[in-house]
């Protein structure tokens, strides 16, 4: 049957939409409705504002596509390197679907299920060669699990005594993947503060620990040549001294030397004297020339290395809080996804994804969100962005010519 729905133009106005098709085998009443609104191509950012009733919506512009669908909150998300494909980890307290999902990226179809979390999927990572794909769990699954991507059958696990592992990253050869976690201490005998870890693919080993850490590790990245190893902490705020004041945990961004050797790794922390971030680190990322690195938490800078000065700010408007930061294959634009609660039970406010130019540190373009973005990513081999957060909400970014005011030879084969 049809209905019509409600939608709204790129000033906020509320219009009544084209007509909306159900699945004919769906009640009226039922929450299970299937439905998907087509918009004209002068909605360049518009978005549909759907009924409460609707748990599975899709939404399709000139610029994006999108869906809904009940997989709880979309922790991670990674593209595979010809970002054709994507795979994401999610979590529902309420949900008995612990799977990540791999998903075709242009008609965000679910192609395949990765089947063996028991309590969630936090990070996900896809290895450079395309052939293996790390997922980390939480809750009561800590352990680091690795698939096959054709065959989508676990090969291997790690980390059997980590505790929500929260970022994965592998080396650029696909030889070593790093993993950062919580705190280990409701898993392990002595809390080490080893929530940075290196481990062999190959060999499902452990070869390094990598400092030792106040905090979870939110956010890791390898270099472009892997030589340098990078984790960025949560810095959450812990009890000081006998007042009880609430500090933050120093040390939110820590760099390691990487030196394989036969059947060992030599790593040495570098670059101590970096200065601290402001406070959170969820995301960090080097720039492909090696020269820089991005993090994006409370606060998103740019450094320039080895001196690890900022040299670049990006500003929003409303929150100065980004849940996730990517940068582009070319490093000429970073991406930013926002979005939360001044309270609980407080309405979501700055749901979006912003674009940045990195020469000018100017906001270039932004998409609305129905909710928080907590992940996102730029494809590897064409001007789109990807992004999922809150409620299974995920959504892909087509950047046209007039979003970029510098044409760039990688973006140029993406560009509409």
């Amino acid at each position: 049957m049809r209905r019509r729905g409600w939608r709204r133009d790129g000033v906020g106005r509320t219009l009544l939409s084209a007509a909306v098709r159900f699945h004919p085998r769906c009640r009226h009443n039922s929450r299970r409705w299937l439905g998907m609104v087509r918009l004209g191509k002068w909605c360049k950012r518009g978005y549909v504002n759907y009924p409460e009733q609707f748990s599975a919506h899709a939404l399709k512009c000139c610029s994006g596509f999108g869906l809904m669908r009940d997989i709880g909150e979309i922790k991670t998300l990674s593209l595979s390197p010809d970002g054709s494909l994507c795979v994401t980890g999610a979590v529902d307290h309420q949900s008995t679907d612990r799977n990540a999902l791999v998903w075709d990226v242009r008609s965000l179809s679910v192609v395949g299920e990765l089947k063996g979390h028991r309590d969630g999927v936090y990070s996900s990572a896809w290895s450079p060669t395309g052939g293996i794909i790390a997922t980390g769990g939480g809750g009561t699954d800590h352990l680091v699990r690795l698939w096959d991507v054709k065959s989508r059958r676990q090969i291997g696990e790690v980390g059997h005594d980590l505790f929500f592992v929260y970022a994965l990253a592998f080396s650029p050869d696909g030889h070593f993947l790093l993993t950062g976690s919580a705190n280990n201490a409701p898993v392990a005998p002595i809390h080490d503060g080893s929530c940075f870890r290196l481990w062999d693919v190959s060999r499902c080993k452990e070869v390094a620990r990598l400092g030792v850490h106040a905090s979870s590790v939110e956010s890791v990245a390898f270099s472009a040549d892997g030589r340098i190893a990078a984790c960025g902490n949560s810095g959450q705020l812990t009890l000081g001294g006998n007042t009880g004041e609430r500090v933050f945990c120093p040390q939110t961004i820590r760099f390691w030397d990487i030196r394989p050797r036969f059947w060992s790794v030599r790593a040495t922390e570098k670059f101590t004297d970096v200065a601290e971030h402001t406070a959170w680190v969820n995301s960090i990322r080097f720039t492909p020339d090696g020269k820089s690195f991005f993090t994006a938490g409370r606060g998103c800078f740019l450094w320039e290395l080895p001196s690890c000065r900022v040299v670049r700010r990006f500003r929003p408007e409303a929150f100065d809080l980004a849940n996730c930061g990517d940068v582009s294959s070319d490093g000429r634009y970073v991406a930013t996804g926002s979005g939360g609660q001044d309270e609980a039970g407080a309405p979501y406010r700055d749901c979006a994804v912003r674009l940045w130019d990195v020469s000018t540190e100017r906001e270039i373009a932004r998409w609305s969100h129905d909710y928080p973005v907590k992940t996102l990513a730029f494809s590897p081999t064409e001007a789109l962005v990807v992004a999922g957060g809150h409620h299974g909400e995920l959504r892909t970014w087509k950047l046209s010519a007039s979003d970029l005011p510098i044409k760039t030879a990688g973006f140029e084969a993406g560009l509409h």
